[in-house]
């Protein structure tokens, strides 16, 4: 009887040869897997930055009407902080505050729902009440900078555009020219019309997480 029990025992084992073969179907369905749950996060988190530039869209041209026809950034001195960090400033400071003191922003003033509804992670790289050196988040996992060019009032053509206004955030993080990357090319065979002339730029880094590529999620 023991000797039976034994082998019917023996029986209902795995052998080496099953379990390497069991062990090689799931490393097979994780190699599938593991892309495509990726795929979807990076599709995710473009859709939420696409999501976010249209409403900061919204909010700039909000503002543009509110300020006699000036796009955020446009009547400031050309030494004054463009990009990212002065469109956070624009779009969530108080309406009619004369003076802000951003390194440590009175609540009554900033940051608020001025001209775009705030979301968690938007204004990144604050430290408290510290808002000297945010900007605006994009909505990946490690967020990186929706950087913003407004036009040079009274420049035409690529000129208008200043790729340093976002260097902070794009300097080595980049996959390709700002002045191609902005070309219009169906309007201007030669090249020299950028989109949205006169008017203003916004541009996230994709899935890549480099500048100036064509994954970037951006308003044209």
């Amino acid at each position: 009887m023991n000797h039976n029990r034994n082998i019917a025992g023996a029986a209902t084992g795995f052998t080496l040869i099953e379990l390497l073969t069991v062990i090689l179907i799931i490393s097979l369905l994780v190699g599938i897997l593991v892309p495509t749950v990726r795929a979807v996060i990076q599709a995710a988190s473009a859709a939420n930055t696409n999501a976010t530039i249209q409403s900061l869209s919204g909010g700039i041209q909000q503002y543009y009407t509110e300020n006699n026809n000036v796009y955020p950034g446009q009547n400031v001195p050309s030494t004054f902080v463009y990009g990212s960090h002065w469109l956070m400033r624009a779009m969530f400071t108080r309406k009619g505050a004369t003076s802000v003191n951003y390194s440590a922003a009175p609540a009554a003033d900033f940051p608020l729902d001025a001209y775009v509804p705030i979301k968690a992670g938007l204004i990144r790289d604050n430290t408290g009440t510290n808002y000297s050196s945010a900007f605006l988040g994009d909505g990946y996992p490690s967020p990186m900078a929706i950087c913003y060019y407004p036009a040079r009032l009274g420049v035409s053509g690529l000129g208008q555009f200043v790729e340093g206004d976002n260097s902070t955030h794009t300097t080595g993080n980049t996959g390709g020219t700002f002045s191609d990357f902005i070309k219009d090319t169906r309007l201007d065979t030669g090249g020299n019309t950028p989109y949205r002339s006169g008017q203003y730029l916004l541009i996230a880094p994709g899935s890549d997480r480099k500048y100036f590529t064509r994954d970037d999620v951006k308003n044209w």
